[in-house]
C-alpha cells in the first residue's frame, strides 16, 4: 500500500519533481531484499557468507543521479572492518557499513566496494562489531511502546542496566523553486538518534531525556537512589550524563 501510494504521489508531480522521486524511489528498491531466509550450518566458525545473509539486490548503480541529494543512507560511507557473531561465536572477519535509512547491515569482501549485494540476516542470533561499536538486532519500545525490531547500537551494559542508541536516518525530500527569485531546495539524508534503557532482561524503550519518565524504566529498588543523586531530571540531558547516572545505581546492591 505504501508502493502503490508512492507510485501514485509520483504521477501527480510535475517532470522535476517526478524525475528526483523515481531516482529515490529505485534507490530504495536497489537495496530492499528480495530472496528468501537462507539456511544455517552452525558448526562452522567461518561459514559462507550466504549463511549468515540474505540476498539483496545490487546497489551498483544508485550513485546514478543522485548527486543532487545531500547526505548519504549511511552512517559511515565507506565499508569498516567488522566482526560477525553466530550466538555469541565469532563467524570471522568481514567489511560492514550500516544503512540506516533500511536499517542493513550490508557485507563485502573488498573494503573500496561502493556497493553490496548482501546483508545480514535480521535475527537475534546474529549481532556484529564495527570498529568499536557493537550493532544488535533487537525487540524494543517507540515512545508510544508500540513493538518495534531493529539495529540498535550498545552503549552500556551492566550489572542491571543497558543503554542503547537508535541510529537511523530520514529522507526529506527536495523542492522546485516555483520563481526565479527562488532556490531549489534539495533532497537530504537526515541524521537522528534515539536513546533506549532497559533493565537487566527487559525490552529496551525509547526514553526521552530530561523527564520523569526515566524514573518509570528504573528498577523500584533504585528509583529513590537515583532521584537523590539527580535531583533535577532536567540535568540528564545528554547521553553521557544518562550513562554516567545509570552507572552509580548500577553498581549499588550487587
Amino acid at each position: 500500500m505504501i508502493f502503490y501510494n508512492y507510485v501514485l504521489l509520483i504521477l501527480n508531480s510535475n517532470n522535476n519533481e517526478m524525475n528526483l522521486k523515481l531516482t529515490f524511489l529505485a534507490f530504495t528498491f536497489s537495496t530492499y531484499i528480495c530472496f528468501g531466509q537462507p539456511t544455517f550450518n552452525y558448526g562452522s566458525s567461518s561459514s559462507e557468507l550466504f549463511e549468515v545473509t540474505k540476498k539483496i539486490n545490487s546497489v551498483k548503480s544508485y550513485e546514478t543521479g543522485l548527486e543532487d541529494i545531500i547526505g548519504s543512507a549511511y552512517i559511515n560511507d565507506a565499508f569498516q572492518s567488522g566482526v560477525i557473531f553466530k550466538n555469541s561465536e565469532s563467524d570471522g572477519s568481514w567489511f560492514i557499513r550500516y544503512n540506516a535509512y533500511n536499517d542493513e547491515m550490508e557485507i563485502s569482501k573488498n573494503p573500496d566496494s561502493n556497493s553490496s549485494a548482501e546483508a545480514l540476516l535480521k535475527t537475534k542470533e546474529i549481532y556484529c562489531i564495527i570498529g568499536n561499536e557493537k550493532y544488535l538486532y533487537k525487540n524494543y519500545l517507540d515512545e508510544s511502546s508500540s513493538d518495534k525490531e531493529g539495529y540498535l547500537r550498545e552503549v552500556f551494559t551492566g550489572n542491571k542496566y543497558e543503554i542503547y542508541v537508535r541510529d537511523y536516518k530520514k529522507f526529506k525530500e527536495g523542492k522546485k523553486a516555483k520563481t526565479t527569485l527562488e532556490s531549489d531546495i534539495p533532497a537530504k539524508f537526515i541524521y537522528k538518534f534515539q536513546i533506549l534503557l532497559a533493565a537487566k532482561n527487559s525490552t529496551p524503550k525509547v526514553l526521552k531525556l530530561k523527564s520523569k519518565k526515566i524514573l518509570n524504566l528504573l528498577l523500584k529498588e533504585d528509583r529513590k537512589s537515583f532521584s537523590e543523586n539527580n535531583p533535577s531530571l532536567r540535568k540528564i540531558n545528554d547521553l553521557e550524563k544518562l550513562i554516567s547516572s545509570i552507572k552509580v545505581i548500577d553498581k549499588k546492591n550487587n
